[in-house]
């Protein structure tokens, strides 16, 4: 949850050095800590691959055992900017996120380990390293 000043202060475990945000140090965040480069916090979600935090100005920071939607498929220990504008939600579970644009469009990405197939919308199985704009069905 941000703090009153909007910084982000997760704690939890941390698992694959992806809760705080602290970079590659493991250790579980027992009390709030501070995540660097990530201020002006509205909201964070947390899956089960990714931490995201949604700003008040509708930015998007990342971070997580990847994909995280940056464009690549390893492990971001810092926050990645992923938006830097134009998200109205976000919604991330397992190992794969999703997000509402100011335009109305949807995107997401997502990627299992392995190769395991993983259906993100776009009509493929392989997932995406990062966001793909979903068409309406037809």
């Amino acid at each position: 949850m941000p703090a009153a000043d909007g910084a982000n202060r997760p704690l939890g475990e941390d698992r694959f050095a992806t809760m705080p945000g602290r970079g590659p140090t493991i250790g579980d965040a027992l009390t709030p800590q501070q995540v660097d480069g990530v201020t002006d916090v509205r909201e964070i979600f947390v899956g089960g691959e990714a931490v995201c935090a949604l700003g008040t100005s509708g930015s998007l920071h990342c971070w997580g055992n990847g994909p995280i939607g940056d464009g690549t498929a390893h492990a971001q220990f810092r926050p990645r900017v992923v938006f830097e504008s134009g998200i109205i939600h976000i919604a991330t579970a397992g190992a794969f996120s999703c997000v509402i644009l100011a335009a109305r469009n949807v995107a997401c990405w997502g990627q299992r380990p392995g190769g395991e197939p993983l259906y993100i919308g776009d009509g493929s199985t392989s997932g995406a390293v990062s966001p793909q704009i979903l068409r309406p069905p037809t």
